[in-house]
């Protein structure tokens, strides 16, 4: 049987539940609203706020060397008063990589501190200079891959020293006959201390020509062991062709077991 007392207590402890629920609430819409404002201040901060923005253009400073600056000068201005959080630099690094044929890596760094972007680059390394033909002065620079870069006006504003002079169709001039280039000339040079005006390709398949300053060609297979070829070479002009020959030498053909000469 309910008691009046019990009737009160009841009432009493009801009446305190709705109380802390009502207290639940009002704190869960406070905290709410604290956190809406504050959502809205870092929301504006991140998005709008000239502070993480770029306010100052990428510093760039194009060399003669490198074609397309002024497409690049304008996407460098393109940059300014996007948000430095949320660029995306590995898309923006991708993007400036394909502009310039120049470029071996490109490299973008947010400056929180000065509110800017710091864009740097580094250019390709020259391993050979290729032309067309030997009478034909249309020539580019190609690196240790094959890529070919620095066309036209670009070519003369490079440092070509020291470079093996290649000619040869841009087809044929791939990673592996480049870098068999660079082998020899480094080894005819260096090791034998010969001159090398220049190589050519012929019309027999895989021979390599290399003139020599003195006047003289020296034929390679680059299917064979050019190292091998070399140690031959080395012999002859060590043991059976002497300096007053040399004079009067034509050629040295090492694309076969015995080593001719003429």
């Amino acid at each position: 049987m309910e008691t009046p007392f019990m009737t009160t207590k009841q009432n009493y402890r009801q009446k305190k539940q709705s109380q802390k629920q009502n207290l639940l609430k009002k704190k869960v819409l406070f905290f709410s609203f604290i956190g809406f404002i504050l959502a809205s201040i870092l929301g504006y901060f991140l998005f709008f706020s000239p502070l993480l923005k770029i306010q100052q253009t990428p510093t760039f400073i194009p060399l003669q060397a490198i074609s397309q600056a002024e497409e690049i000068a304008q996407k460098l201005e393109a940059t300014k008063g996007k948000s430095l959080i949320f660029l995306n630099i590995k898309s923006l690094t991708k993007e400036f990589l394909g502009v310039s044929p120049e470029f071996e890596a490109v490299y973008f760094k947010r400056n929180f501190k000065n509110h800017s972007l710091i864009f740097t680059y580094k250019l390709k390394t020259p391993a050979i200079i290729l032309c067309d033909k030997e009478e034909n002065q249309n020539c580019s620079l190609a690196d240790i891959n094959g890529v070919l870069f620095a066309f036209n006006e670009q070519f003369a504003s490079w440092d070509k020293e020291g470079l093996p002079t290649l000619f040869c169709a841009k087809s044929q001039a791939t990673a592996n006959y480049i870098k068999d280039i660079a082998f020899l000339k480094a080894s005819l040079e260096n090791s034998l201390g010969l001159k090398i005006a220049f190589f050519k390709s012929t019309e027999e398949p895989q021979t390599i020509e290399a003139k020599t300053k003195e006047g003289w060609v020296v034929y390679f297979n680059q299917a064979e062991d050019l190292g091998l070829a070399l140690t031959k070479l080395k012999l002859l002009l060590e043991e059976k062709i002497t300096e007053e020959e040399r004079a009067n030498l034509e050629y040295v053909d090492l694309r076969f077991s015995k080593a001719y000469y003429k």
